[in-house]
């Protein structure tokens, strides 16, 4: 009898839960009542320098360039058309 007490006190609570969320759920989609105001709700981002944003782009454009230049040398292989170990030598050195 005791387990059956508790199963019902563990379903009451997961009802009582249930409404909670939901009630929290209709809230939050009233709109933008909640907080801030404009595209980002209060968020201003900050103004980054001019000298930050071109180091940015360098950065990654030279990673994005590497990146290019190792599929061109290593692609067959990552992509198992290669071994490894294989070199791409046709002759054997004794």
């Amino acid at each position: 009898l005791r387990d059956m007490h508790g199963g019902l006190r563990a379903v009451a609570q997961a009802a009582r839960t249930s409404q909670v969320l939901r009630q929290a759920q209709r809230f939050a989609s009233a709109g933008g009542t909640g907080y801030g105001k404009g595209p980002y709700r209060g968020f201003v981002p900050p103004k980054v320098p001019e000298w930050q944003t071109r180091t940015g782009e360098f950065i990654a454009t030279s990673a994005w360039l590497w990146f290019f230049w190792r599929i061109k040398l290593d692609g067959n292989h990552l992509l198992g058309i290669h071994d490894f170990g294989d070199h791409g030598d046709e002759h054997e050195h004794h």
